[in-house]
């Protein structure tokens, strides 16, 4: 769903190949969307984490966010969308921005997108976290 957003609003936006501000701008103007999906999985997760420590009393992921869902409503799934938009839009703005960077390198640099593009998108998620 990043990616779709992502190449969307690059050409929206007018983004050019390599170290251009408009490719992260391109990854961040997405990242509302995809907190929508990406907030209930994270508090989800860390409720099974927290859950495990003590209680033990989900057998699962979709029996966590059920149990939760039943005991408090629905919006409890969507408990901290802002901070987790917010962190999504940081890591998705900065790893576009780092991966056209280095594509466009390696790319110049090597010529061969086979490895270019799976070696600039490793460099782009270990350099945005």
């Amino acid at each position: 769903m990043s990616f779709t957003a992502y190449s969307y609003f690059r050409e929206l936006y007018g983004g050019k190949n390599g170290w251009d501000i408009r490719n992260s701008w391109a990854g961040m103007t997405g990242t509302p969307l995809i907190g929508l999906i990406t907030t209930p999985e994270n508090f989800v997760k860390t409720q099974m984490q927290m859950d495990n420590v003590h209680d033990k009393r989900f057998r699962g992921s979709f029996h966590c966010a059920s149990t939760l869902a039943k005991e408090h409503g629905f919006l409890v799934l969507y408990t901290g969308h802002g901070i987790n938009t917010i962190r999504e839009g940081a890591f998705i703005g900065a790893y576009f921005y780092v991966y056209e960077g280095f594509r466009e390198i390696l790319l110049q640099h090597f010529g061969n997108p086979q490895s270019a593009i799976p070696v600039a998108g490793g460099l782009a998620g270990a350099s945005a976290w």
